[in-house]
């Protein structure tokens, strides 16, 4: 046992170490903690409605590639449905302890969590009975679909509602007073929040089309449903994410044109590094587009790994600016 603890102490002492004298690997790690959690909460719901929709065109179009994809798909959506949940309770059992909540009086701030916890749970429950029921009810189609509805519009909710607390936060922080939870999980007039009403439905879809084409991949050997399956399913899965990018791409094309022409209104000569900066960001955010584009039309989709990859930790890159947006509205 003491050996142990002098590990872990050795351990530490080198990790602060590494942290001291490599700030770069500090900051890395910093925003990967922000960046990989998120990433999951937003495909989670996501993934839930693919694996529906899967369903829905295995039946329409009569291909087995459809319900087998949808199926490893509900896989997915429950792996990171029970991450989320345990390391959310993880989370909240070390931040919220007896000792620093009054239990007379518990702040809004903490029922916001325990209510998107408790969502995302919901959510995981669901997404397990989906899978898990997957030949239980084939016979029943429309009632497995539900379970997966159920399992989407928790996991949603979930995600709006860990986005709403995000925004609760940065008003407890400026002084602002907020009473209730409606008005917690309802946004105001120039409420940062508006940003998640705005692009929270579009960022789940392209979250989970990017990782499920990637996931795909993955599962290339372990489910060996043959090359036709994968050949249908990943450019499916990347249509799906490319689809659901360009929408985002068009919101925040219009958003960035209206602060562009408001910006003018105030001022008779907008500054040159300005516009240029604006242009630079929305030409960044083209170029996820652009490699699933490639993908699609690809006849052999397989081999562009590097190509998913790539567009996924772009649209990943998206989530810093997005939660900072949150964070800091206020």
């Amino acid at each position: 046992m003491e050996n142990l603890v002098l590990y872990w102490q050795q351990a530490l002492a080198a990790y602060a170490s590494i942290m001291e004298h490599y700030p770069f690997v500090h900051t890395t790690l910093a925003l990967l903690a922000v960046v990989l959690p998120l990433a999951a909460l937003l495909a989670f719901p996501g993934l839930a409605l693919m694996a529906i929709t899967g369903q829905l065109l295995a039946i329409k179009r009569k291909r087995s590639f459809y319900d087998k994809g949808a199926k490893q798909l509900a896989l997915l959506a429950t792996l990171l449905g029970w991450l989320l949940s345990t390391g959310g309770a993880v989370w909240l059992l070390c931040r919220y302890t007896p000792q620093t909540i009054p239990l007379d009086a518990i702040p809004l701030q903490v029922m916001v969590h325990c209510l998107a916890w408790l969502l995302i749970t919901l959510g995981a429950f669901f997404a397990s009975l989906h899978y898990s029921l997957w030949k239980g009810l084939k016979q029943y189609p429309r009632m497995h679909q539900f379970i997966g509805l159920f399992a989407l519009v928790s996991a949603y909710l979930g995600a709006y509602t860990l986005m709403a607390s995000l925004v609760l936060q940065s008003q407890l922080d400026a002084g602002l007073v907020v009473e209730n939870i409606q008005q917690a999980l309802v946004p105001a007039e120039n409420s940062p929040l508006w940003n998640a009403v705005y692009y929270l439905p579009v960022l789940v879809a392209a979250m989970a089309g990017g990782l499920g084409s990637l996931w795909f991949v993955v599962r290339r050997k372990r489910d060996d449903f043959g090359r036709d399956h994968y050949n249908t399913v990943v450019p499916w899965a990347a249509c799906w994410a490319r689809n659901a990018w360009l929408c985002l791409w068009l919101i925040l094309l219009f958003f960035t044109g209206w602060e562009v022409i408001t910006a003018a209104q105030e001022h008779d000569i907008l500054p040159q590094q300005e516009l240029l900066n604006h242009a630079l960001r929305l030409a960044l955010w083209l170029i996820p587009l652009l490699l699933w584009c490639i993908v699609t039309r690809s006849a052999t989709p397989l081999r562009h790994k590097f190509t998913l990859l790539l567009a996924q930790i772009l649209v990943m890159g998206f989530l810093i600016p997005f939660s900072t947006g949150l964070s800091w509205g206020y």
